[in-house]
């Protein structure tokens, strides 16, 4: 862990050197983000219409492997803020560090269970077959996320406990980082299936017939129906530090998802140019099967951290102890609306 907080670190420190030194303002802010897909479309939204910059902030944004590599470079103080899934800040709580998650920018787990079209023909899986049933057929399977400890992994993980299974035994978990490499296992039948995120879900179906196990957005996995998903983490000491900055990133994501909410074509548009080279089919699918699971305001329900609490106890087969009062807070939005 050590070597790879360094590893990071050293990194991200390489590539701020690198910068001119008329760009290192007093307000500038690093956030780190695994992979570049739609999903983190409030981020995107208000980097394209100048949000940060309205808010007198000089944000960059980081690509690291995988979301707990996100909050490793915010503890190891090479960025100050993550976002990802808040199951990992939570686990980094569990043992002994101070991260807090301080905004919630997705309300939904936005992601595919999918499977290769030949693999789902073998099993039999049809729209008639049960989500039970479905779930029993993954015994055998090799099934790819994107890393250990994602979110994806976090959810694979469950599911299969759920179906009564055990995830080291009755199937292999292997981590794949990056859509390209993905979808090329996929195309190879080194993998039977993958969890995803749009639109590789809807590439893997238009070009190789893949199958849709299980579409999470829309609700079909009830346990985590509606959980926070994705969220911004910060450390403790850094959100103390610096209480209106924070909250100036906060307002500039809460007028992302107010546009997203009034006029979401403006906010499609905007997401747009961030994905140029896709398909405008794919990006339309993307869109559409995202939109529902961003939320009003990015004020975090103590409900929903229950529900991650809960369900992280339900993949570990034992419960998180953690003081959920303090893996959270809503003070920075307090701020946010009150500025």
């Amino acid at each position: 862990m050590a070597f790879r907080l360094a590893s990071i670190a050293l990194a991200l420190a390489a590539g701020l050197l690198a910068l001119p030194t008329a760009s290192r303002a007093v307000d500038r802010v690093v956030v780190t983000q695994s992979s570049n897909v739609v999903m983190w479309t409030p981020m995107y939204v208000a980097r394209k219409l100048g949000y940060f910059k309205d808010e007198g902030i000089d944000l960059e944004v980081v690509v690291v492997k995988s979301g707990p590599d996100a909050l490793a470079a915010v503890t190891a103080g090479s960025a100050q803020i993550s976002m990802g899934f808040p199951a990992t800040p939570i686990r980094a709580v569990e043992k002994g560090h101070k991260a807090r998650i301080f905004a919630a920018l997705t309300n939904q787990f936005i992601g595919e269970l999918m499977l290769r079209g030949d693999v789902a023909k073998r099993l039999n899986i049809t729209d008639a077959t049960t989500m039970d049933e479905r779930l029993r057929k993954l015994k055998g399977l090799t099934i790819s996320t994107n890393g250990a400890g994602s979110a994806a992994d976090y959810l694979l993980q469950s599911i299969i406990r759920g179906a009564g299974m055990k995830p080291d035994t009755d199937v292999t978990i292997t981590p794949i980082a990056g859509d390209a490499p993905t979808l090329a296992a996929l195309e190879l039948k080194r993998i039977d299936g993958f969890m995803t995120s749009p639109p590789t879900n809807d590439i893997a179906r238009k070009k190789f017939g893949a199958w849709q196990l299980i579409d999470f957005t829309r609700g079909e996995y009830k346990p985590i129906d509606g959980i926070l998903y994705v969220s911004l983490n910060a450390e403790e000491k850094w959100l103390e530090a610096n209480p209106e900055l924070a909250a100036r990133v906060v307002r500039a994501c809460a007028r992302a998802l107010k546009l997203l909410k009034d006029n979401p074509a403006a906010a499609k548009e905007a997401v747009r140019s961030f994905f140029p080279a896709m398909e405008a089919e794919m990006f339309d699918a993307a869109w559409a099967g995202m939109l529902p699971s961003f939320p009003a305001t990015p004020r975090i329900q103590p409900d929903s951290i229950r529900g991650i609490v809960d369900f992280m106890g339900t993949m570990d087969g034992k419960p998180v102890k953690v003081d959920q009062d303090k893996v959270y807070t809503n003070r920075i939005v307090d701020l946010a609306e009150r500025q």
